[in-house]
């Protein structure tokens, strides 16, 4: 089976190696000269000083572990593991670099990609195509009125490269997310001035906790439990395990009145600065006077030399598609109208949290499952609903955290241990690390999170265990998965207790 995945970013490139080991005829098609997508150094993607949001330990795929001695990684470093990852693993030896997707389309015999390469124009056809160009290319548009009247210098955050050519200047950078904060604080040391300018600022949390990396404090059934605790409670948790942090952060007066308790943002400097009066926050800018100065909501005014836009992204570039729209996702990554088709992407409409290369990992696995025909989609009618009911209103943002993510996607593909099957094996991995490795081979003997036990896992594992069907229950008892006690304990669970194996959790964001 012929199978085309255009682009040769983290997702492309784990769906390229887990399809030569199912023994797909594999083309990757890649548009700059290296791969890695964002994280390639040559690319733009991401500025200089960008450092992973996830440790060494969480953040690489299931079955190519990350040898480096850095705690988190700089972009050189992530660049050179997937290229590491695409050489042993004979990715590099379908991959065509150089080479521009001018048009995809169906006909009778497949999917025709036209392509180009230098001066070699192709037309080839394949069976199947997985499109993995990424999100983080198009910066969007910062629209304020009165912006022309602005005599500095106004760039994106894809324009920034490094602090040093802004030094003795007053930057503004404007957008409360991760990147406004990252190169706020980047410019500090340098600019003479940097205010940031919010709508509203988001949940920071630095990367090193007292007791280790903060990916490191819980288990995946431990980030869902932590995920259910009062907002109250849990900034009580972050008092106990961060409190010289959190003393700053009170004082700074900006720590959010509510949010998603796993919708993290991962900066150490950010909330220190705006502290110690290093960062001006700024509300939202309104507009520009017609001498060029910056006004705010607040009415405030101030004049500035360079503004860096850190606004995000337009969503993914799919015109070179012919007929696909990208409301006709199934579960965000299959074509409705037609399933040989599938795009792995982050989902455009949400705020993401969590690693994303194993999540992309598991999704390329339920991919190929159903490109292999191993695993069946529901009934068109079944995906016709769910695109109705989730992708009507793409720019409304959801909160979606990923870890939890690559549990549901794995249970619901198979990939990964079935509860009603392998109880033992479902459970050893969710009250485990988020390591990958584990996704590949659940451990023998879970490996708990450093706070896991401010939770009581007994208790929720008959929670669980209740929320599967009776008949899977007793199989599950005849194999010695579970206790007699297990068994009988979950048959008394009050139905607005049980949890479901999924770990489903809500996706409003706050």
């Amino acid at each position: 089976m012929k199978l085309a995945i255009i682009g040769a970013g983290p997702a492309g490139l784990i769906a390229a190696r887990n399809a030569l080991r199912e023994g797909f005829r594999v083309v990757l098609f890649e548009k700059l000269e290296r791969v890695g997508g964002i994280w390639n150094p040559d690319s733009g993607g991401a500025y200089r000083n960008a450092r992973m949001q996830n440790s060494r330990h969480t953040f690489h795929y299931s079955s190519f572990p990350c040898d480096s001695g850095d705690e988190f990684l700089g972009v050189n470093c992530v660049g050179d593991y997937l290229s590491r990852m695409a050489e042993t693993e004979g990715v590099m030896d379908v991959t065509r670099l150089s080479t521009n997707i001018t048009e995809l389309s169906r006909t009778d015999s497949g999917w025709t990609i036209s392509s180009e390469q230098g001066t070699l124009r192709r037309q080839e056809t394949f069976d199947k195509v997985i499109i993995t160009i990424g999100e983080l290319w198009q910066s969007r548009q910062m629209r304020v009125p009165g912006i022309e009247q602005f005599a500095g210098n106004i760039i994106s955050s894809r324009d920034y490269s490094s602090p040093e050519v802004f030094s003795g200047k007053k930057v503004l950078v404007v957008g409360g997310g991760v990147s406004g904060a990252d190169i706020a604080s980047d410019l500090v040391p340098f600019a003479q001035s940097v205010s940031l300018s919010v709508k509203k600022l988001g949940l920071f949390l630095p990367r090193h906790f007292q007791s280790g990396p903060n990916d490191m404090m819980h288990s995946y059934l431990g980030r869902y439990l932590l995920n259910r605790l009062p907002y109250a409670e849990f900034l009580e948790y972050l008092d106990k395990i961060l409190p010289d942090y959190m003393r700053i952060y009170r004082a700074s007066g900006y720590l959010p009145a509510t949010a998603n308790n796993n919708a993290v943002h991962v900066n150490e400097k950010i909330i220190p600065n705006i502290a110690e009066g290093l960062i001006n926050v700024k509300p939202q800018l309104e507009r520009f006077s017609k001498e060029g100065r910056a006004e705010f909501v607040d009415s405030s005014v101030a004049d500035y030399d360079v503004i860096i836009s850190c606004v995000g992204y337009e969503m993914p570039d799919y015109s070179f598609v012919q007929r696909l729209d990208r409301r006709r996702l199934y579960e965000h990554f299959f074509w409705a109208d037609d399933p040989s088709l599938s795009v792995i992407n982050p989902p455009v409409d949400t705020a993401g949290f969590g690693a994303a290369f194993p999540y992309f990992d598991i999704i390329s696995q339920w991919v190929l499952r159903v490109f292999a025909g191993r695993e069946e989609l529901p009934p068109r009618e079944e995906m016709n609903k769910w695109c109705q009911e989730h992708m009507q209103s793409l720019h409304v943002k959801r909160f979606y955290d990923s870890w939890l993510e690559t549990i549901r996607i794995g249970i619901r593909s198979g990939t990964l241990p079935s509860p009603t099957e392998n109880f033992r094996d479902y459970w050893n991995l969710i009250t485990s690390v988020v390591k990958p490795e584990f996704l590949a081979r659940s451990p023998a003997v879970p490996e708990s999170g450093i706070m896991d036990g401010m939770f009581n896992f007994a208790d929720i594992r008959v929670k669980l265990l209740a929320g599967l069907p009776e008949e899977a229950r007793c199989g599950l008892l005849k194999k010695g998965n579970i206790t007699e006690t297990e068994y009988h304990s979950a048959n008394t669970v009050l139905p607005e207790d049980v949890i479901s194996a999924e770990l489903l959790y809500s996706q409003v964001y706050l």
